[in-house]
C-alpha cells in the first residue's frame, strides 16, 4: 500500500472523528437548551394567583401574547386564558416551572381577520364571564378556557351586558375602531386551536399554521428580554366593576407615595423659588 493511500484514510478517518465530536457537541448543548433554565425573568407573572387568567386579564398573559404578535411579526395576537396553567416565578427560570404554566404547547397560527370578525371572536370569548350581585367578578361561574390576553389593541367590554352585547370598543393605537367594519383588517397571531374553533370560538378561515409553538414564542421572547410586566398593562377595560380591594390599596399606595415626593421636594423647591426671587 502507498503512503499516498495510507495517507489518504487517515484524512478521512481524521474528518469523520471531527464530524461525530461535532455533532455530540451540539447535540449536547441541544440537550442542555431542552433540559436547563428557560432564563431569568425580574417579576412574578401571575395567571392563577393575583389574577386569574380564566376571566380577567393576568401579566402572564399579556406577555404570552406579546411573545406571539413579536415571533409571528402580526398587528395582532390573542392567548386564551386556558391555556396559561400556572405560575411564572422570578429569577431563574427552570424548565419544569416553564412547562406546567403554558400546557399544553399548542402550535402557532396566522390569520387575516376583519374589525367585524375580531369583535365576533372577542363577544364569544368574553360572553362567560360572570359577575355578583355587587359587580364583582363570579370566580365559580366566570372561568372559561376561552377568556383573551390580547396584544397590539385594547378594548373596553361591559360584562354586565348580555353575552354578544358585550364589547364596548377596540382601538389599534389611539384609533377606535367601527366595530362593523369588514374591509378593514389585521393580521392576527394565535394558537391553531383557537383559530381552528377551539374554545367553543367562530373559527377563522384561511389560517396558516407556523413553526412557532407557545413555549418557543414565549422563551424567545424571554431569553430576548422581556418588556416591564411587574403589573397587568390594563389592555382590557371591565365597565361598570366594583373597584376591588387589590385595586383600592393599589390606588392608596400610589397617592402615599405622590405625598412623601411632595413632603421631600418640598423644602428644594421653597429654596429654588426664593433663590429666583432674589434674582
Amino acid at each position: 500500500m502507498s503512503k499516498r493511500s495510507i495517507n489518504w484514510r487517515k484524512t478521512v478517518l481524521a474528518a469523520l472523528a471531527l464530524a461525530i465530536c461535532f455533532s455530540a457537541a451540539l447535540t449536547h448543548a441541544a440537550a442542555e437548551r431542552e433540559n436547563g433554565p428557560v432564563g431569568t425573568i425580574p417579576w412574578l407573572l401571575t395567571a392563577t394567583s393575583e389574577q386569574n387568567a380564566l376571566y380577567e386579564e393576568c401579566n402572564l398573559g399579556d406577555a404570552c401574547a406579546d411573545s406571539l404578535r413579536l415571533a409571528l411579526n402580526t398587528d395582532l395576537a390573542i392567548v386564551n386564558g386556558g391555556d396559561l396553567t400556572g405560575n411564572l416565578p422570578p429569577g431563574e427560570l427552570s424548565r419544569e416551572d416553564f412547562e406546567s404554566a403554558i400546557r399544553p404547547d399548542l402550535p402557532l397560527a396566522v390569520a387575516e381577520v376583519s374589525v367585524a370578525r375580531l369583535r365576533q371572536i372577542l363577544e364569544s370569548a368574553l360572553s362567560h364571564v360572570r359577575l355578583t350581585p355587587d359587580r364583582q367578578y363570579d370566580a365559580e361561574n366566570s372561568g372559561h378556557g376561552a377568556f383573551p390576553h390580547i396584544s397590539g389593541f385594547t378594548l373596553a367590554y361591559d360584562p354586565g351586558e348580555p353575552a354578544g352585547r358585550r364589547v364596548v370598543w377596540i382601538k389599534y393605537g389611539d384609533e377606535r375602531l367601527d366595530l362593523t367594519d369588514t374591509e378593514l383588517s389585521f393580521t392576527l397571531a394565535a394558537t391553531e386551536y383557537m383559530l381552528g374553533g377551539g374554545y367553543e370560538l367562530p373559527a377563522v378561515p384561511g389560517a396558516k399554521t407556523t413553526e412557532y409553538t407557545l413555549r418557543l414564542a414565549m422563551e424567545r421572547y424571554i431569553r430576548a428580554g422581556m418588556d416591564d410586566y411587574s403589573r397587568p398593562a390594563r389592555r382590557i377595560t371591565a365597565i361598570g366593576m366594583k373597584i376591588t380591594a387589590y385595586q383600592k390599596n393599589t390606588g392608596l399606595i400610589f397617592v402615599a407615595v405622590a405625598c412623601i415626593m411632595i413632603a421631600l421636594l418640598y423644602p428644594t423647591i421653597k429654596t429654588v423659588r426664593k433663590s429666583v426671587r432674589r434674582k
